[in-house]
């Protein structure tokens, strides 16, 4: 459909320094990089600054005495692909002893680390690790080398953006945009799928007299908001087939996951409730509170439409798309169901004509 080659005309602008942008993508990813490898029960996260290291995020670890302790950049090593270590605290190559003894005292003692350095530009800019911990016999699977890659490398692109959007203000919309091609791409078989649903989402703001506020807002969080699925495991987003019972409540937690990411920045924070409750369905069936009818926010229930709609007229693996008067039929079928029957009449009032051809700009652009 054509409104996915659209691109905002308005963005969120100078809300956020740059260094707090960075700070919130790094440690989202830190945490993404967690939850996608559960054999780490343990890990950190830490950026060069000057010549020490600032850890910015820990797990298990004692983050604020690791950063008591002023690090020089020398004292931790530095590979260019991530590297699996056995006994990784037996390894304080060239760190003075009293040094090497508080970072014992500060760390979990762990069996096994997979390690990455984060580069921008060519040059060290940061260092992920995940660690094993505790009396356990688990050990990374071949995929965490890749996994750890992946994120750094998206890190590092985001470090190189510091010094590209420095002087601008448009630095948050970029991160937005970026972090949505990252998901867009982790889920291959949605390509696009979250600017689709941002533009449905402005459209529909717009079509229904919301106010300007409100219509970007709704652009925002439609655009991210399926950005919690980044911590659901890979091979559970790419099942080609029907999901467990099991496989199926890790998938719910990416509305809470996302809504508690973007609590994380103050001009995010907004974005925060539609995310959220996206998933909530009109008849209470949804989750993650079972909220009915209009008790679920309004921007949600708006989100839900534009959801649905560019699910259902765009290929997946498990169906064909539907035509525009077929989405139609079928969108009318759950109302009162899983959507808000005034909402969806609307959408299909205000918005259906105008997506009729696929290869028309919209008009309302």
């Amino acid at each position: 459909m054509s409104m996915r080659k659209e691109i905002p005309k308005k963005a969120l602008r100078g809300c956020i320094p740059v260094v707090v942008v960075l700070t919130i993508i790094t440690v989202f990813l830190f945490r993404s990089a967690m939850s996608l490898v559960p054999e780490a029960n343990a890990g950190c996260i830490s950026v060069l600054d000057g010549d020490c290291w600032r850890f910015i995020d820990a797990v298990g670890h004692d983050m604020e005495g690791l950063n008591r302790l002023k690090l020089q950049s020398r004292y931790m090593s530095t590979e260019d692909r991530p590297i699996v270590m056995d006994h990784p605290s037996n390894r304080f190559i060239g760190v003075p002893k009293e040094i090497a003894d508080e970072m014992r005292r500060l760390t979990l003692p762990a069996v096994s680390s997979c390690r990455y350095t984060i580069r921008s530009d060519g040059k060290v800019a940061g260092y992920l690790a995940l660690d094993i911990c505790g009396n356990t016999d688990a050990k990374f699977p071949e995929s965490t080398v890749q996994t750890l890659e992946s994120l750094g490398q998206i890190a590092g692109m985001f470090f190189s953006m510091r010094r590209v959007y420095r002087a601008k203000q448009d630095l948050l919309e970029q991160v937005i945009m970026v972090l949505a091609e990252f998901l867009d791409d982790y889920d291959s078989c949605t390509k696009d799928h979250s600017k689709s649903v941002a533009n449905l989402c402005r459209k529909t703001a717009e079509a229904m007299g919301l106010s300007k506020e409100e219509s970007t807002r709704l652009y925002w969080a439609g655009l991210l908001h399926d950005i919690g699925k980044l911590v659901i495991p890979r091979e559970i987003i790419m099942k080609p087939g029907p999901l467990t019972e099991e496989e199926y409540e890790v998938v719910k937690r990416h509305s809470e996951a996302g809504a508690t990411a973007v609590t994380k920045s103050k001009p995010l924070s907004d974005m925060a409730e539609p995310i959220r409750y996206h998933h909530e369905r009109w008849d209470g069936k949804g989750y993650p509170e079972g909220l009915r009818g209009a008790s679920i926010p309004l921007l949600s229930r708006i989100i839900s439409v534009c959801d649905v709609y560019d699910s259902i007229t765009d290929d997946s693996p498990y169906r064909k798309r539907l035509t525009p008067e077929e989405a139609s039929l079928e969108m009318k079928r759950n109302t009162g169901a899983q959507l808000d029957p005034g909402l969806v009449s609307t959408f299909l009032e205000k918005m259906a004509p105008y997506l009729d051809d696929q290869d028309t700009p919209h008009p309302l652009g």
